[in-house]
């Protein structure tokens, strides 16, 4: 490239900025920056650890799907290279770089993707992220192009750091989206363990953490569970959640039991996450929801008091019984009769239109499934 047009510049730094929040811009911003730098085309790539969905120029989307559909996106060495570049303090990464040109004739993708792509020298810098999930951005010549010249290579490393708060952006907005997904479960009194879309760990919310210690367990960033049997069926079940695309869609499976020592088996439900090549950097691909059939949550008292107009001493009552207290046993601790008790307990029931006890218990274990309050 001749002339570095740095009006251009400044548009294309504002696009990255833009598909930050809005992913669909991604296409364009990335399509604005390879006709800046004289390229054919960029895009986004995550390391081995990281399950960003590569996302492109319109000119390399053939490239991408060749790649994403023969599997060779995880077997590339050049993205481990680029990333030990980057690690040992380079902040733009060529082509000669990383290989010699024998090793570049010789590597084994060479001849897929020069001779079906004609593809030729590229740049990366890291956008976001740090070591194998780290995200880069690439930046791809024609092999008739030749290399980039020094001087694009030196505006490029002045627009690192612009182009990297826009990497860092993305990745934070794909941060509040999985935060609010975790709180609507938590809101719901459900365990939730959000996965990636190779079906590794990203989160885990505190519901979920407790059952994980009585009957599953972690290891290498994948969800196990400690009885032989329920980790075949965890597997499978996760691994429905995670084949997409080309590849035949597992038949999914319903919700697994998991045993535990003592207690009743712990339910785990699942649901996969809608994942959009135009939004790589929303790395969730599908939750595992967990429950616990043991669990009861009183509900809080300002909203069993809306319900119902008890006063919050009623509400006291109603869910020690429900706790599995008895009347004589609840008005000691509170300091009252047996039959104070149940004249109180005779209004509970007019105001919640139960005539018995047993309809009192199944009216708040009904209710405390409800969402919960004060969670923001």
């Amino acid at each position: 490239m001749s002339h570095w047009d740095e009006s251009r510049a400044r548009d294309v730094v504002a696009e990255f900025h833009a598909a930050a929040l809005r992913s669909a811009l991604w296409p364009s911003a990335l399509q604005n920056l390879a006709a800046l730098t004289g390229a054919e085309g960029c895009m986004l790539a995550g390391g081995p650890t990281s399950s960003v969905a590569p996302i492109c120029s319109p000119s390399m989307t053939e490239f991408v799907d060749f790649t994403m559909d023969g599997g060779m996106a995880n077997s590339d060495a050049r993205i481990e290279k680029s990333i030990a570049s980057f690690q040992r303090g380079h902040d733009v990464v060529t082509q000669s770089m990383l290989f010699s040109s024998k090793e570049r004739a010789d590597h084994p993708l060479a001849a897929a993707f020069i001779n079906r792509f004609n593809n030729g020298p590229y740049a990366k810098i890291k956008l976001a992220g740090e070591g194998p999930g780290s995200v880069l951005l690439k930046l791809q010549r024609l092999s008739a192009s030749g290399p980039f010249s020094e001087s694009v290579i030196e505006h490029l490393r002045r627009l690192r750091p612009e182009l990297q708060v826009a990497g860092k952006m993305a990745l934070q907005a794909a941060e509040i989206h999985h935060d609010g997904l975790m709180v609507a479960l938590t809101l719901f009194n459900c365990g939730a363990v959000l996965l990636d879309l190779k079906g590794a760990i990203l989160r885990v919310n505190a519901a979920a953490e407790g059952l994980i210690i009585e009957g599953l367990n972690v290891r290498d960033r994948m969800l196990r569970a400690n009885v032989a049997v329920n980790d075949i069926s965890l597997q499978k079940l996760i691994h429905s959640l995670t084949v997409r695309g080309i590849v035949p869609k597992a038949e999914p499976s319903g919700a697994i039991a998991i045993l535990r020592r003592g207690r009743s088996p712990i339910l785990v439900h699942s649901g996969q996450l809608p994942v959009s090549h135009e939004d790589p950097l929303r790395q969730a691909g599908a939750v595992l929801m967990i429950v616990d059939p043991d669990a009861f949550h009183a509900p809080q008292m300002p909203e069993f008091c809306q319900m119902f107009g008890l006063t919050t001493s009623e509400v006291a009552i109603a869910v020690a019984l429900t706790s599995g207290h008895e009347v004589e046993e609840i008005a000691r601790a509170r300091h009252v009769s047996p039959g104070t008790l149940r004249v109180q307990l005779k209004s509970i029931f007019l105001k919640t239109g139960v005539r018995r006890q047993f309809e009192l218990v199944a009216l708040l274990l009904r209710v405390s499934r409800l969402p919960r309050q004060g969670l923001w």
